[in-house]
């Protein structure tokens, strides 16, 4: 309970940090996704690459959002803008207020810009039996987006085809910048979605409506649950996750502190945008001192083995040009292995390990199952993952 009041009050402080002041990246990455989620870890660490790339703080990146379609789907496009849009409202609320009409003004103000659903009703509606050609119906909608066709829907004019039609108008415009045309007519019980004036449509309907084969036809008793699930999933088809830049990579170390622990082993591996394995980059290392037997266990790396391998000063070289300035995927490596890696560039290269850019599968696992244990080896068998472990905690 202390634990989580500490993580709360840190949240309330570097959300007004950043009310207050726009340049603070460690205010903005708290401050983002409280009091609930707006990025997911993948957009996160890629707005941090964008950054790194660009050279200009991560701060600038979320005020440019919009300058990068081609990296971002509108749903994460549209929720930093509504967030910059709350921060603003905020800020104008707070000149000349003492601290505790501060907070009072802020928590007011989140409460205004909450979600519409609670969130065991969102779990609800996901944990829903799947609803037949809800896909389908969802791919032809997005296909039509993409190709700028024409869109016209025809309704009825009762409480729940004007909520199904409301909801579809509303993501098609304000989400994906697609206006449609709604015509009504009172005979209707359905909900008719019309694509490049042809007599193809989506239709949407209770369960009384007679099956037609001709067309994409979702029977439901609720037509606006619908019409939700419909648009989540169109969402979803424009915010696909890309993998392209993301390395997952992997340490071998005597010792467990990252001040003097020596690496024995260096492993990476690259993604492909679907998240898959497309190259992969493995060294043995040879330390300076002997393995002892605790280490021998742990990574089966024996003295024997390093015994003729390269020194890390010659490693380090094409290991770092491997795995620059992409985004890191490990576990622990924040703590760890990016602190090895920064320590021993300075020393053999003498330059700074520049990536910002990182994804950590143990902060990660500690958010999502925090009575957990997050070891790594706890995840692999939560998970029943088996192999070397870049590639196992690229799975994972």
């Amino acid at each position: 309970e202390i634990s989580f009041r500490e993580q709360f009050a840190k949240n309330v402080v570097a959300y007004l940090n950043f009310v207050e002041w726009r340049d603070m990246p460690l205010q903005v990455e708290r401050a983002i996704n409280f009091p609930q989620r707006r990025l997911d870890d993948v957009s996160l660490a890629r707005l941090k690459l964008l950054a790194q790339r660009q050279g200009i703080q991560f701060c600038d990146i979320i005020e440019q959002i919009d300058d990068y379609p081609q990296y971002f789907g509108p749903l994460t496009r549209k929720s930093i803008d509504q967030f910059l849009a709350q921060i603003d409202q905020i800020k104008s609320k707070l000149e000349e207020k003492n601290v505790v009409e501060i907070v009072d003004e802020l928590f007011l103000s989140l409460s205004e810009w909450r979600l519409p659903y609670l969130d065991s009703e969102v779990l609800e509606l996901r944990n829903e039996a799947e609803i037949p050609n809800l896909q389908e119906a969802a791919v032809a909608l997005y296909q039509a987006i993409i190709q700028q066709k024409p869109i016209r829907i025809v309704s009825g004019d009762d409480i729940d085809t004007s909520c199904a039609v409301y909801i579809i108008q509303q993501v098609l415009s304000e989400y994906l910048d697609t206006k449609i045309e709604v015509e009504k007519e009172d005979s209707l019980d359905n909900v008719q979605i019309f694509i490049d004036e042809s007599n193809f449509s989506i239709q949407i309907s209770p369960p009384s409506v007679p099956e037609n084969s001709l067309i994409i036809q979702i029977r439901y008793t609720v037509l606006s649950i619908v019409a939700l699930k419909l648009c989540q999933r169109l969402i979803a088809n424009f915010e696909d996750q890309n993998f392209e830049d993301f390395i997952v990579y992997d340490l071998a170390t005597v010792g467990n502190n990252s001040k003097w622990a020596e690496i024995i082993e260096v492993g990476a591996t690259k993604l492909d945008q679907m998240g898959n394995a497309s190259e992969s980059r493995h060294q043995l290392v040879r330390p300076t001192g002997w393995i002892p037997s605790t280490s021998v266990n742990s990574y089966n790396i024996s003295n024997q083995m390093v015994a003729n391998k390269p020194p890390i000063a010659e490693v380090l070289p094409n290991f770092i040009n491997f795995i620059d300035n992409q985004v890191l995927v490990g576990h622990n490596i924040v703590n760890f292995d990016n602190e090895i890696i920064r320590r021993d560039m300075v020393k053999h290269l003498n330059r700074e390990f520049q990536n910002t850019a990182y994804c950590d599968i143990m902060a990660v696992a500690q958010r999502l199952y925090p009575r957990q244990n997050p070891s790594f080896e706890a995840l692999a068998e939560k998970f029943n993952i088996i192999g070397e472990d870049a590639r196992s905690t690229g799975i994972v």
